[in-house]
């Protein structure tokens, strides 16, 4: 059977299980936003550690050289839907009005047809319906850490308080629980972390405070061989990070080269503890897979919408065509079907 475009990994391992006997393998895709791979320890990071997503690497296989083709939101999220170019599924942007077209062919249409429970829960940020999906709940508009405004089908928009990574990773653990039993099921579980602004909570923002972190080496590159978009882009450390941004004003007589620094560990504490976040989630869902005896049976994916600056030329956010914005991670697992330990090094995007 041909399930989808987004996984030749799901097509291969589809095509591996419905040729036995036994039932199809349930799949899970957690695909978060604005992760990094240089934030996954797994990839080598030094600023973080992501035990979780790690362990989905060494139980099964990392894609070393995984890409998107587009580093926004929106489009990245059409693409893995679709598994066609932007331009071809027409959502190229994230411009006010721009709506994707849901009567468009995707995976999770694929899966339903072919007796699969389908179900979302997170960001959404395609402005339509989710469509594919026989359950649903996402966030309505901007992705908020905190009791944002969620949608679905039954309840309409409707707010829900608490942390909006522990909401969306309740929400899938409950479906865990209460699945139809009768069918093999695919879960997409979209956090919204670590999306700027970031609002890290309590617990996650104590694994960071106060600590140095280094700046990678480019971190003070003067584009010297670069264009002029390099030197006029507003995303800059040192210029463009707003006061939501850093929650405090800068200490008094702190200038220059110092108050980039200072910046610069200001906001990557707060983006780490937001991706950190999201790690201790993906350990509850996996714990949860355990508990539910499903996890031999399970195909759990792990990825990112794009990459991220991560003062990578002294920048953050995304919206260059460098490889730190382009690269994420992919991480995958199923036993008895993907080796543990296994590293695949040519090149994936997200179209495959």
């Amino acid at each position: 059977m041909r399930i989808a475009a987004f996984a030749g990994l799901i097509l291969f391992v589809s095509a591996f299980a419905f040729s036995q006997p036994a039932r199809p393998p349930n799949i899970v895709v957690i695909f978060s936003d604005d992760h990094a791979a240089h934030a996954v320890s797994a990839y080598g990071s030094k600023i973080i550690q992501t035990p979780n997503i790690d362990r989905i690497a060494a139980e099964g296989v990392k894609f070393q050289n995984a890409f998107v083709t587009n580093s926004l939101c929106g489009p990245s999220r059409a693409t893995l839907l679709t598994g066609k170019y932007a331009h071809k599924h027409n959502f190229p942007d994230n411009q006010a009005g721009r709506t994707f077209d849901g009567a468009q062919m995707t995976f999770p249409k694929l899966l339903q047809q072919a007796g699969y429970e389908t179900a979302v829960y997170g960001k959404w940020h395609l402005r339509s319906d989710p469509t594919g999906f026989d359950k649903w709940l996402v966030v309505d508009g901007y992705a908020l850490y905190n009791s944002p405004n969620f949608k679905d089908p039954v309840k309409g928009v409707h707010k829900i308080e608490g942390y909006t990574t522990d909401t969306i990773f309740n929400n899938a653990i409950d479906f865990v629980k209460n699945r139809n039993q009768s069918k093999p099921f695919f879960m997409l579980v979209t956090p919204n972390a670590p999306h700027r602004k970031w609002d890290p909570d309590e617990k996650h923002k104590a694994m960071f405070a106060n600590k140095k972190i280094a700046p990678p080496a480019t971190f003070n590159d003067d584009y010297a061989t670069r264009t002029k978009a390099a030197h006029e882009c507003k995303m800059s450390i040192e210029n463009d990070l707003r006061k939501a941004d850093l929650k405090q004003d800068p200490p008094q007589g702190v200038t220059g080269a110092e108050l980039k620094l200072w910046r610069y560990q200001r906001w990557i504490q707060d983006y780490l503890a937001c991706a950190a976040s999201v790690d201790t989630g993906i350990g509850r869902l996996l714990d949860q897979l355990d508990r539910s005896g499903l996890s031999q049976n399970t195909l759990v994916i792990y990825t990112s919408d794009n990459g991220f600056f991560l003062g990578d030329h002294g920048w953050f956010d995304k919206r260059f065509m460098y490889e730190e914005s382009l690269r994420v991670p992919f991480v995958a697992r199923l036993p008895g079907v993907i080796q543990p330990g296994t590293v695949i090094e040519q090149m994936n995007l997200n179209i495959d």
